[in-house]
Formats: C-alpha cells, sequence, structure tokens
C-alpha cells in the first residue's frame, strides 16, 4: 500500500495530464470550431476524476467513497446533457445534490500532506554521540510492570537516547493512554507524536508542535508508517517507531490483521533505516500463542525491568 505522500503526488500527475489534455482539446476546437469536440473538453475532465476517484478508493483503500458517490451522478448528469436526454432542470437538479454529497466528503479528507510534515521533523536535530549501526526492523518491548509511570519514563529515555544518536523518534500513542501533555518543551522538540484515537470522522490533522490526529483505521495505520519508511529514505535519516501499545491495537482490532501488516512492512523497515518498537503487556494476552506469534517476526526482544 502507498503512503499519503505518493497518493498526492498521483493526484498531482493526474490534475496535470487532465489540464495537458484539455488544452490539447481547446487548441484542436479552437481551429475546427466542432461541438462535438467541445462536448468531449467538456466530459474528458468529469471521467479522468471519476477513473483516478475510482482507482484510489479499490487500489489503495482511501476513503474517498462518499465524494465518488456524490462525482459520479455528476458525470451521468453531464453525459445526459451531451446527448441531450434529460431537460436541463433536472440535470441541475442532480448535479446540485450531488455537490453537495461531494462538498461533505470533501470536509473531512482521508489523507493530507502529513510526508511533508514527517519530513521537515526527519531534518530537525543533529546526533550529538558516536553511534552504532542503527538496527532496524521490529523490536517486542515485554512490559513486565503495571506501573504506567515507570513505562512513560522508559519511553522519555528511549527518545533522548534516540535523539542523541541522531535517530528521529515518532510515537503513535493509542486512545490518549499517554497524553501530550506528559512530554515536556525539551522532550517535545525531540518527538513526533502520533495519536490514534476511535473518532470515526478523525483522519489526519496537523496541528503545531509536531502533534498529528488520527483514527484508528488500520489502513490508516497502514499507510503512515508507509509514509514515515519513505521520509526516512528521502532524508537518509534513521527512524525508530513507538508503538503503545501493540496490546491495544490487539484487543481493539484482533490480531491477525495488524500481523499481516507488520509481516508486510518488516523488509520495508529493514531497507528505510527505521525501527518499530512495540510495546506489549504479556499479562493482557489470555492466549500466550499471541504474545509468541508476534515475537516470532521480531529482530529483537526487550523484557522490561530487564530480568
Amino acid at each position: 500500500m502507498s503512503g499519503i505522500g505518493e497518493l498526492v503526488n498521483k493526484a498531482k500527475i493526474t490534475l496535470i495530464l487532465t489540464l495537458a489534455l484539455q488544452s490539447i482539446l481547446f487548441l484542436i476546437m479552437y481551429r475546427y470550431d466542432n461541438e462535438s469536440l467541445a462536448w468531449v473538453m467538456l466530459l474528458v475532465p468529469h471521467i479522468v476524476i471519476t477513473l483516478s476517484l475510482g482507482y484510489l478508493y479499490t487500489r489503495f483503500k482511501v476513503d474517498v467513497l462518499t465524494i465518488v458517490v456524490g462525482w459520479v451522478p455528476i458525470l451521468l448528469a453531464n453525459i445526459t446533457l451531451s446527448a441531450n436526454l434529460l431537460d436541463i432542470l433536472y440535470i441541475d437538479l442532480i448535479s446540485g445534490v450531488s455537490k453537495i454529497i461531494v462538498y461533505y466528503g470533501m470536509s473531512k479528507p482521508s489523507f493530507s500532506v502529513l510526508v511533508d510534515d514527517l519530513r521537515e521533523f526527519m531534518l530537525t536535530g543533529m546526533p550529538s554521540e558516536y553511534a552504532e549501526e542503527h538496527k532496524s526492523g521490529i523490536t517486542i518491548i515485554k512490559m513486565n510492570t503495571n506501573s504506567k509511570s515507570k513505562e512513560i519514563e522508559w519511553i522519555k529515555h528511549r527518545i533522548r537516547d534516540n535523539n542523541k544518536r541522531g535517530i528521529r523518534t515518532i510515537l503513535f500513542s493509542y486512545y490518549d493512554i499517554i497524553h501530550p501533555s506528559v512530554f515536556q518543551e525539551e522532550l517535545a522538540e525531540m518527538l513526533y507524536l502520533v495519536r490514534v484515537t476511535q473518532d470515526r470522522n478523525k483522519y489526519t490533522s496537523l496541528f503545531e508542535n509536531k502533534i498529528t490526529t488520527v483514527n484508528d483505521d488500520l489502513n490508516i495505520f497502514h499507510r503512515v508508517i508507509s509514509d514515515i519508511i519513505n521520509a526516512s529514505r528521502e532524508t537518509t535519516i534513521p527512524a525508530d517507531i513507538i508503538i503503545y501499545t501493540l496490546s491495544q491495537i490487539i484487543l481493539m482490532k484482533g490480531p491477525n490483521r495488524i500481523y499481516t501488516i507488520l509481516v508486510s512492512k518488516n523488509p520495508e523497515l529493514k531497507e528505510g533505516d527505521v525501527s518499530l518498537s512495540c510495546i506489549i503487556h504479556p499479562d493482557v494476552h489470555e492466549d500466550h500463542a499471541t504474545v509468541s506469534k508476534f515475537e516470532s517476526i521480531s529482530r529483537e526482544i526487550i523484557q522490561f525491568p530487564h530480568d
């Protein structure tokens, strides 16, 4: 699955191609003054946009279904207008309602230019000490403690250690188990925080102070991970993604889908110099095989507190 930034680039390419085709058709129409060409010129952008939206929805699982539902009737209305099959009043009525649907879909977009925000974050910060080669891939951190404060201290230590070695830290905080307020100003500069909520109307929103909010749709999780990997590749700067917690994802979404995503991402993590540090609480999983399943795909298993 492509990242958000790649989808934005595909949309830009589609726009450029549509404008280029429109310009060619306009020149032909101006030269030959043909009414049929005028209708073709009118319909081409509607057809291209409809096809591109359908492609995004089916191929990349981007949630643009509302926009598709609104845009298809607009295309059909223009086709019937060109064929003189419907009265103009009915066409205006169909188009008016459809445009309201499209506007509703646009008011809650499924993705944004998150990739640019990530790239900017990746380029900030410089290592203050010599670091060994960054170990990319999946790491399982088994939290054998019931103390949330100790877990937060472990994360803070990880952020500081990463920063010293020039590794950028992106923390996925599920359901506000860790609130942004726990990171004082010093750590806030070292961290990119992704807040994951159950708000189905929340997709990707950019805020100040390196905080992004997304809903807990695993398709979005997949795309954001892809963007982090791409940003690391482009900037040649290593990154550490901390998932707090993998146990919460498993309990809310089941183990199979997230396991499949991690397996598919593992080769990309290694190629992109990105580590995925998944915090898990073994005691909350009745089936111990679940924990073992995720351990089997990890590069390293860390026990905390240390044995």
